[in-house]
């Protein structure tokens, strides 16, 4: 999706409430910035979901995370709350695609 490519950084990562990319976001992506399901099936197992959502933004400064058919996927939002509770905080929501939902944008928060 232009909007994601034309703003992410390298050391970003793009995270879909799913197993994988949606084929929409997969056909139009450039490559320029990594994208990942981050639950383990399409009826998320919390634990399982768990560790591979910290798994695959441990070494992130931030995410864009496309909450589309959470309520499906992952009805605990055991994505986002891993997302906070590993210490990213919610910097911005971005709320301009019909059909899409939200895509939140987290950053890393620095401890000192």
């Amino acid at each position: 999706m232009a909007f994601v490519d034309a703003r992410a950084r390298g050391d970003e990562i793009v995270v879909f409430e799913y197993p994988e990319p949606f084929t929409p976001y997969r056909w139009y992506q450039t490559g320029r910035v990594e994208a990942v399901g981050a639950t383990d099936a399409v009826s998320a197992n919390p634990e399982k979901t768990r560790q591979l959502t910290l798994g695959l933004t441990k070494a992130r400064k931030a995410v864009y995370y496309f909450e589309y058919l959470w309520d499906l996927s992952d009805p605990g939002r055991v994505v986002e709350s891993t997302l906070v509770s590993s210490g990213f905080a919610l910097k911005e929501i971005y709320d301009y695609f019909p059909g899409v939902g939200q895509i939140k944008y987290f950053t890393k928060n620095e401890r000192k």
